[in-house]
């Protein structure tokens, strides 16, 4: 079994100003976690690749995330996306 935590670095700029591009976040793996809303998540979503965004609601099987910066690209461009989608979440950041 895998170890369950992951030290990912933060690539972009649309979660600032609570992430910046090159910030360090400590995040928890499946199937370690719940999902609710309010909570930042690490997701895979093509063709943008691994993904951080926060989680605005949930559904069933589904799951709608935003980011924080305006011109971010979430599920206003991509719609809900499925749960099994999100691969982990952030437990918290690494002060840099």
């Amino acid at each position: 079994m895998r170890f369950p935590l992951s030290i990912v670095r933060v690539t972009g700029d649309s979660m600032y100003p609570v992430y910046s591009n090159n910030d360090y976040v400590v995040a928890i793996r499946r199937p370690f976690f719940t999902i609710k809303p309010g909570d930042v998540v690490l997701l895979s979503q093509s063709p943008y690749g691994n993904m951080i965004k926060a989680v605005e609601s949930t559904g069933r099987d589904w799951i709608r995330v935003h980011g924080f910066h305006q011109s971010s690209v979430d599920s206003k461009t991509f719609g809900d996306i499925p749960k099994k989608r999100i691969f982990a979440k952030v437990i918290f950041k690494i002060k840099s």
